[in-house]
């Protein structure tokens, strides 16, 4: 992808969408407000930056699920964390928020062709891979 497809389709509109539809799901409105506020003035290098990271570990998960390993294994844990430390660039979920935003993944018509683009397993290994991150590592 080039740098200025990066934002392709993804308008003030679909913002307010997605905005919209999270507050529906139960995310406090605050919360969101405090992810614009954090981001407000990012470079756009640095979202193709996180775009990037995030692509790279997308790879990691769908080769994992390739090799037939559980997402309990301590490869995919290992990419979880990085899951969790890229999440945190935007906000700071406890045990509760990460498992929320795991299911919140499979619950928007969006989200889950985003996934299931990557790989038709990869919805539900993360979901799952993510909920076991949270059991173990999460207060």
């Amino acid at each position: 992808m080039k740098p200025e497809e990066i934002f392709h389709g993804f308008d003030a509109e679909k913002q307010a969408m997605y905005e919209d539809f999270l507050v529906e799901y139960g995310v406090n409105k605050k919360v969101i407000d405090e992810v614009k506020d954090k981001t407000n003035n990012w470079p756009k290098k640095q979202w193709i930056k996180n775009k990037h990271d995030n692509d790279m570990l997308y790879a990691e998960f769908t080769s994992a699920i390739n090799e037939k390993l559980s997402p309990s294994s301590p490869e995919v844990q290992a990419f979880v964390k990085k899951h969790y430390e890229l999440t945190k660039q935007f906000w700071t979920p406890n045990k509760e928020s990460y498992i929320g935003l795991s299911q919140l993944y499979g619950s928007h018509p969006d989200f889950v062709k985003f996934y299931d683009k990557i790989h038709p397993k990869l919805l539900t290994f993360l979901v799952e891979a993510m909920k076991i991150f949270a059991e173990h590592e999460l207060r």
